[in-house]
């Protein structure tokens, strides 16, 4: 990992960063070309790598929030392109909810002493409505059968991936870069690439 080379030390939260968050380009550069305004990703951390560390380490920062910070962020060593996210563009459209779930859980078997927040941006009007009130309930009766009864499929019917379309587009600009690299690599005569001048 490129951030433990440079000893960035990695800043603990008040509370896990959990949910889909907007940002803003910071900066022009090839990884994200062409996507909308903002970009979403993502997010399930209890720490951060921030921006004043990052930017004097030598990495440029590509997308920011005022609201959830730093996400995708690069370093060029040599002629690699180190590529970071503090985010997952990975993550299915359910991942976020079961991740939730699973929170509760180990609130209901007294694994964790909070109830965890509900996931930022991530769920409409009627889903949180639900889980608002599976929540009053776990407060009162707190056991671990109560899981059961948690609302998933009616909750998870109503989620949408809003940050297909940025992961798709940074994911692909990423693969274009590559493969523009290993075409100008094989054009090199392999007496110079092996080093035999």
């Amino acid at each position: 990992d490129v951030c433990s080379s440079d000893l960035i030390a990695r800043s603990p939260l008040a509370d896990k960063q959990f949910g889909v968050f907007d940002y803003k380009k910071s900066c022009d550069h090839p990884l994200t070309n062409g996507t909308a305004a903002p970009v979403r990703f993502p997010h399930s951390r209890w720490n951060e790598v921030q921006l004043k560390a990052l930017e004097s380490h030598g990495y440029s920062v590509l997308t920011k929030s005022p609201e959830a910070g730093v996400d995708l962020f690069v370093k060029q060593k040599k002629q690699s392109l180190f590529v970071h996210f503090q985010g997952h563009p990975e993550y299915f459209g359910q991942t976020l909810l079961k991740e939730y779930r699973r929170d509760i859980r180990r609130f209901l078997t007294n694994e964790r002493e909070t109830y965890p927040s509900l996931p930022h941006g991530y769920f409409d009007a009627d889903a949180t409505k639900l889980l608002d009130e599976f929540r009053r309930n776990a407060e009162i009766y707190r056991q671990e059968d109560l899981i059961q009864v948690f609302p998933e499929t009616a909750v998870g019917d109503t989620l949408r991936n809003t940050w297909r379309g940025s992961a798709l587009c940074v994911y692909r600009n990423w693969l274009q870069l590559l493969s523009s690299k290993r075409t100008v690599v094989s054009q090199v005569p392999a007496a110079f690439r092996s080093g035999n001048r």
